[in-house]
């Protein structure tokens, strides 16, 4: 017994949906396989940040960035261990990505409060515009999909990232807008890495790519040496 795609990813976190988004948007027929029985993997339990030098966010914020400096940012932040072609590779295409899953529909913010590690001592480090997180998403976007994804209690992912920062942060909370806080929980909103999660399932629901839980991967399947396909527990291949 067999089912044929011409993608097959392993996992619901954020490098799984992104690959069956970017897989879909290429013509291609992507099958995600979640083995846990909710969907979001880890991610849903992060803040879910963003880094990226040079975003199209951050220019048109004001914020001014050059190649040189994130390049000069990261070899500080590596060592003298980075792989130089991945970097260049990082940095010419992660701001493309970007660009790429807002044309699909996910929407990202800067995080105007958020410096970069190390600002003020490392090179090219930047007090703002390099960090972005997904716009706030409610879970009665999802339809039927919403009680798919869990709502972790170790991350409060009903405010942003910026809106924690700027009233305080985690241990200041009874300084936080506690109306807003009872309002965005009615209306069941998710940011951080639920969010961030739950935006690209709202756009593979709406193009009908299949995102299956409850799928046990036995083996890989090999002919002449070459990966063809997944084996499941159950049989199928």
């Amino acid at each position: 017994m067999s089912d044929t795609w011409d993608v097959v990813i392993l996992g619901s976190g954020i490098a799984g949906l992104a690959g069956a988004l970017a897989a879909h948007e290429f013509g291609l027929r992507p099958v995600v396989l979640e083995k846990a029985g909710t969907l979001g993997g880890g991610t849903v339990h992060s803040y879910g940040l963003i880094w990226v030098g040079q975003n199209h966010l951050a220019q048109a914020a004001g914020y001014n960035d050059t190649r040189d400096e994130v390049i000069t940012y990261l070899r500080f932040l590596g060592g003298g261990t980075l792989d130089g072609d991945r970097m260049s590779t990082f940095v010419d295409r992660s701001p493309e990505a970007l660009e790429f899953f807002e044309r699909c529909g996910v929407r990202f913010h800067v995080i105007r409060s958020l410096t970069d590690h190390y600002y003020g001592t490392s090179p090219g480090s930047h007090a703002a515009g390099r960090s972005v997180e997904a716009d706030l998403i409610s879970g009665f976007d999802l339809g039927d999909w919403r009680e798919r994804v869990p709502v972790p209690d170790d991350v409060p992912s009903f405010v942003t990232a910026e809106e924690q920062i700027a009233w305080g942060g985690i241990n200041s909370f009874s300084h936080w807008d506690q109306d807003l806080v009872r309002q965005r929980k009615r209306q069941d909103m998710r940011g951080k890495g639920l969010g961030l999660i739950c935006h690209f399932l709202k756009a593979l629901r709406a193009r009908s790519v299949a995102v299956l839980t409850d799928q046990h991967v036995e083996s890989l399947a090999v002919e002449n040496r070459r990966v063809t396909g997944v084996v499941m527990r159950s049989g199928l291949r």
